[in-house]
């Protein structure tokens, strides 16, 4: 829901095993995430909503996604 939004200090998110395949547009408003856990739903490719989020942390495996290692790339601040 929206009112996630509104947690302007959440740093973890853990949304693994919900079905998702997008994230929505305010998702960016999330500017204090830095672990978010996306394992387990329906993505076929890289939400681009995550370039935009300052992330740590980035767990998307066990999805449909394609060409992960170059999406990668563009989210500078995962850590290894």
């Amino acid at each position: 829901p929206k009112s996630i939004s509104h947690l302007l200090n959440l740093e973890i998110l853990i949304l693994s095993d919900n079905y998702l395949s997008t994230l929505p547009e305010w998702f960016s408003e999330l500017t204090n995430l830095k672990y978010l856990y996306l394992d387990n739903n329906n993505f076929t490719e890289m939400p681009t909503i995550l370039y935009r989020i300052n992330l740590i942390e980035l767990n998307i495996s066990n999805n449909q996604l394609t060409n992960v290692s170059s999406e990668l790339k563009r989210i500078v601040t995962l850590k290894n």
